[in-house]
């Protein structure tokens, strides 16, 4: 059986006017996970209770996680919000500089411009090296959300959440980029997380699938169970 990750058991998150989810009872497993839905059904609440941002209002939720080697995974976990989550007085490299152990040394070593240190390869990797001195503020959506995976990638945590990580990116530029994610996942081992509203995002990169209307899950299994059944 996978690992699991989350353990959640008659989940309820209240909003304004009603529930933004209701008596959610869910395993997330390790590996990669889809959260599709339209916009309104939870899958923003949803991954916010995953990385701890909110607090349920009723149930249980219990984050089991993985046995993290700390040879192998510099966090547990990492989060990419929507907005990209960036630190708005740091330039791109900085970004990603940040979240390494040798940062010093990666930083004065890309100054020339050249890709031979892992920050500017992955800038590379993600069409970013040409922005490499801009600020967040100086950046398109598009540059934003790119920039805010790359940083989690480099940060190497066990567990990645990443709300609609590419939705700012032109569709036809999305498969070069969730290439790169998945190399990673697959070198690393490591498990995401993410929340999509493109049904061919979900089943080119996930092997689970949550799919939550109106505050209330309606699937949780198998991507290849999913789309037979809707199929």
């Amino acid at each position: 059986m996978a690992d699991l990750l989350w353990n959640l058991r008659d989940v309820r998150l209240k909003g304004d006017n009603a529930d933004r989810l209701k008596n959610v009872s869910i395993d997330v497993m390790a590996g990669v996970t889809a959260v599709v839905g339209h916009s309104g059904a939870g899958k923003t609440s949803l991954l916010n209770l995953l990385a701890g941002l909110e607090k349920p209002d009723a149930g249980q939720l219990t984050f089991v996680g993985r046995e993290a080697d700390s040879s192998a995974f510099s966090l547990p976990l990492f989060w990419v919000p929507q907005d990209g989550g960036l630190w708005p007085h740091m330039t791109a490299r900085q970004q990603l500089a940040a979240v390494t152990a040798s940062a010093d040394r990666d930083l004065k070593a890309g100054d020339d411009g050249e890709s031979g240190n892992p920050i500017d390869k992955l800038l590379n990797d993600f069409d970013l090296l040409h922005r490499r001195a801009a600020f967040p503020s100086e950046l398109s959506k598009g540059e934003q959300s790119r920039l805010s995976v790359a940083r989690c990638l480099l940060a190497n945590p066990a567990v990645m959440l990443m709300d609609e990580p590419f939705a700012h990116v032109d569709p036809e530029r999305r498969p070069k980029y969730w290439a790169i994610v998945r190399q990673h996942l697959e070198t690393q081992a490591a498990s995401l997380v993410f929340a999509t509203h493109s049904p061919d995002d979900a089943m080119r990169e996930s092997q689970y699938v949550i799919c939550p209307d109106g505050g209330r899950v309606i699937f949780a299994g198998q991507t290849t169970e999913f789309y037979a059944d809707k199929l």
